[in-house]
């Protein structure tokens, strides 16, 4: 019989906690210092191992684009977490005030902060950005 991926596999706590450990481990993925960050073949390799680890440990068959997805996923909820906090150090707000993030993996991928590039905010307040 011929085993194909689960499509759009919902991923357990545990789970996810193990697939940021697989990412960290593969720089060319998230490290855009990296000179491999830009070499397609070694992105493609380390996105095959992260697959290939994940199934060899839970013993399930998840496509590369579902673990992907779902790590893409996690690193936008790490950088609208890591904006807020941003924000309230920023604003001059005193300790009480700053931003607690939420985020129940904000710490485990805080390894992402080097390479993480924040944008400007435009407000349709006067001034504009901020």
């Amino acid at each position: 019989m011929y085993n194909m991926a689960v499509s759009n596999y919902r991923f357990s706590s545990t789970q996810i906690g193990e697939l940021i450990d697989l990412y960290r481990s593969h720089e060319p993925l998230w490290n855009t210092f990296s000179k491999l960050y830009k070499n397609r073949d070694a992105k493609f390799a380390a996105w095959q191992s992260v697959q290939m680890n994940f199934q060899a440990k839970y013993g399930v068959l998840v496509s590369m684009d579902d673990i992907e997805k779902r790590l893409v996923h996690e690193r936008t909820l790490y950088v609208r977490e890591l904006k807020k906090v941003q924000n309230t150090t920023r604003s001059g707000a005193g300790g009480d005030d700053v931003y607690l993030p939420t985020g129940e993996f904000y710490h485990e991928l805080s390894f992402l902060a080097p390479v993480v590039k924040l944008r400007k905010s435009i407000t349709n307040l006067v001034g504009g950005f901020y």
